[in-house]
């Protein structure tokens, strides 16, 4: 993260195009999944290699489904233990169940193989996960999309294999009021823990089968009698249709959480020897051309479909074919605040949706400059996320990425400012990336929460937690009365999403944490303290030597309740690891120890774990700009002058941090 911000001019776009064509930097999209190991065998299983770069891992994901048959071209197997199977790059992969050696089988579909990231070399191997569901198999098999699980032959076909799936997994077949054990891992609803494991055994009564089960009878209730002399073999019973509906939009939710984020435009100078912008960023104009506006930004999609985020927007004048490169060195930004009601992606279409910010008055700006554009609204209109990655500006680099022309141009990402009463002061083509892809899965070894564990065991989750956020010496050393720190308690919830923890919803940052409690008014009364999302835990994890148990998350503070806190990043460039290890070896009653560190050397913790801030960061690039032009021999004139409070700002750009138990919380013990 440090070099994120720090060393390029343009932080976020270059990354941008590097995550776009290759696997290179940041490392994976996942943390810890481990596709080697197999969830069950067949004798004629042959996988392809991990050494192998040109297969690609893919995961199975109604939630996580493990001893799932799959073929693709001269590779097969079966799911891992996280619902992983492994085929090579642009082949058809088809998933199906049948017994080990049977004749018999159940097939649910194919799907092309499509890398999230393109390899540009055969040495670079592409390490995200494919994350395929009920509702792309369904689409892929009827070759039409599904905009909602309410109605159609599709959505029939996903909620219907996703039915079949959860039916026959140990979660349906287990004890709930038995502990979480060995085979009996009954289906719980408040936490992401879920995987649908199908044994050898179930899977054996396939052959209790008269006829083959196609893909297309899962359209229908055709395959409800195919299977019929199964389920009476295996003694199972079908869940019910609405609940394998609900199941399955968790799990779409969970999908689609993430980070989004956009910069400003990318350097022409990489490309002015082909003529060829790539429109990798986020700008426009106003209608007349003698104004530009360039933007960055930062969301976070929560697993519950909630979203919070931010956003900068830089405008000058359209004095050049280079003006929107330089934008946000010249000028000062005006924040841009995630709307209460903005849902950012449509976990169906993979479409904006309602993804709009209110612009806030230009930052360090006093009198009725501040306030050209302030209350305006800056919104996404068109865009399609792709390959769950990226939407992007440019039929160019849609072609390039896809590999073939675009077909439909609202796929291509635009946006819209307008103002109070509705009239368009910019607009403009817009690339929108992901990055910090979420686990639908957190390993329960790991996750541990009331309803995992036995009687008389302890469990952490929900974990009421206060993080430490150090500033860098080149902010306090002249600044005798400026804060080395800033505290912000937290709650990472069951569900695996981040809340804030503060008894004052006012200011969360130096807050008090409450561990959840509610509040005493002045009256005595009862108050329950709004909090407010913050972030998600992407992956849960135990170190290879079994004796760490990390958590993974990705946090984004907006909001003036954050103080100078407003605008920090955590986990989103430099990964984040929590060693919960220390809450294992307590009782119930003691706080436990946990602490941070970074993720990106794997089980090493030696290299502290980082913050930064998006807002500080461009201020610190603006200002170092400013510094060299004021010693180049033919400076530019049309600068932002830069103001006291920027330089200090500009020392705010990143540093460490530290997370603790908070003072009111204990571990428990199921009772």
């Amino acid at each position: 993260m440090r070099n994120f911000y720090q060393a390029s001019k343009l932080p976020f776009a270059l990354t941008s195009l590097c995550l776009l064509l290759s696997a290179c930097g940041g490392g994976s999209n996942t943390i810890n999944e481990n596709p080697s190991t197999g969830g069950g065998g067949t004798s004629t299983a042959v996988e392809c290699a991990s050494s192998d770069t040109t297969c690609v891992d893919l995961v199975f994901d109604d939630t996580p489904v493990v001893n799932l048959n799959y073929e693709c071209g001269k590779y097969r197997g079966v799911t891992s233990n996280t619902g992983v199977a492994r085929c090579p790059a642009d082949s058809n992969v088809t998933f199906y169940l049948k017994a080990n050696d049977g004749k018999r089988r159940i097939d649910l579909g194919s799907i092309a193989v499509k890398p999230v990231r393109n390899s540009i070399s055969s040495e670079v191997q592409d390490t995200s996960l494919i994350r395929i569901t009920t509702k792309d198999l369904a689409e892929s098999v009827s070759n039409t999309s599904i905009s909602s699980l309410d109605n159609g032959a599709a959505a029939t076909m996903a909620i219907n294999i996703s039915r079949l799936l959860q039916s026959i997994a140990r979660s349906n077949l287990s004890d709930p009021n038995q502990p979480y054990l060995g085979k009996n891992e009954p289906y719980i609803d408040e936490a992401p823990v879920n995987r649908v494991y199908i044994d050898p055994e179930i899977k054996a009564g396939i052959e209790k089968l008269t006829e083959n089960v196609v893909a297309k009878d899962f359209q229908d209730k055709t395959f409800l009698s195919k299977i019929q002399p199964w389920l009476e073999d295996k003694k199972i019973n079908l869940i019910s249709e609405a609940e394998a509906k609900r199941r399955l939009e968790k799990v779409i939710l969970a999908k689609n959480s993430g980070i989004f984020y956009a910069s400003p435009s990318l350097d022409s100078g990489l490309f002015q020897s082909t003529g060829v912008d790539l429109k990798l960023g986020v700008s426009g104009t106003d209608g007349s051309n003698n104004n530009t506006a360039s933007v960055a930004m930062f969301a976070l999609t929560s697993r519950n479909g909630e979203s919070t985020g931010y956003g900068l927007e830089w405008f000058g004048k359209a004095s050049d074919n280079l003006a929107k490169y330089t934008i946000y060195l010249k000028n000062k930004y005006s924040k841009m605040r995630l709307t209460d009601d903005a849902k950012v992606f449509d976990p169906y279409t993979n479409r904006f949706s309602n993804f709009k910010f209110t612009l806030q008055p230009k930052s360090y700006t006093e009198g009725t400059n501040a306030n050209t554009y302030a209350g305006d609204t800056f919104r996404f209109v068109n865009g399609r996320l792709i390959r769950d990655l990226a939407v992007l500006g440019s039929a160019d680099v849609y072609n390039l990425y896809n590999g073939e022309n675009i077909k439909d141009i609202s796929e291509l990402g635009t946006w819209e400012q307008k103002s109070s009463i509705g009239v368009t002061s910019f607009s403009g083509t817009a690339s929108v990336f992901k990055r910090g892809a979420v686990n639908t899965y957190l390993d329960p070894a790991v996750w541990r929460v009331k309803q995992l564990v036995q009687k008389g065991e302890t469990y952490q989750f929900p974990l009421y937690a206060t993080l430490t956020i150090s500033y860098r010496d080149a902010y306090t050393k002249d600044c005798d009365s400026c804060a080395k720190q800033e505290t912000l308690p937290i709650a990472i919830l069951a569900n695996g999403d981040i809340v804030t923890d503060g008894n004052n919803q006012t200011t969360y940052t130096n807050a008090t944490a409450i561990c959840g409690q509610p509040q005493q008014d002045q009256n005595n009364n009862s108050v329950v303290v709004k909090q407010k999302l913050i972030g998600t835990v992407r992956a849960a994890y135990p170190s290879t030597s079994g004796n760490d148990y990390y958590i993974s998350p990705s946090i984004v503070l907006s909001g003036s309740e954050f103080g100078a806190l407003d605008g920090t990043l955590i986990g989103v460039g430099d990964r984040v690891k929590i060693n919960l290890a220390g809450l294992r070896t307590v009782s119930a009653g003691q706080r436990g120890s946990i602490n941070a560190t970074s993720a990106e050397l794997g089980d090493i913790d030696t290299n502290p774990a980082i913050w930064a801030n998006t807002y500080n960061s461009f201020t610190s690039l603006r200002v170092a700009y400013a510094t060299a032009n004021e010693q180049a021999k033919d400076p530019v004139k049309d600068i932002d002058p830069i103001t006291p409070a920027e330089k200090r700002a500009a020392n705010q750009d990143y540093g460490t941090l530290q997370i603790s138990t908070s003072q009111c919380y204990t571990v428990r013990q199921k009772d």
